[in-house]
């Protein structure tokens, strides 16, 4: 709802570059379905352990940028 929400924003506000927001949607779209299927052939253990091990990472990041 909130995404939805800043989305009619940037529209009404005139701030959408409709030719990359088009392109990032397809890709997001073909990324979507494409993880799902690769998610159910690897483990579990190893899919969680991914999921944190990104999650940490770009926590430490973002805390070492700012």
């Amino acid at each position: 709802m909130a995404n939805g929400i800043a989305f009619v924003i940037f529209v009404v506000d005139g701030q959408v570059v409709w030719r990359y927001c088009l392109l990032a949607m397809v890709v997001a779209a073909i990324g979507g379905y494409s993880s799902a299927r690769l998610s159910k052939r690897v483990p579990q253990k190893v899919l969680r352990g991914l999921v944190v091990f990104i999650g940490l990472t770009m926590a430490a990041w973002f805390f070492w940028r700012a």
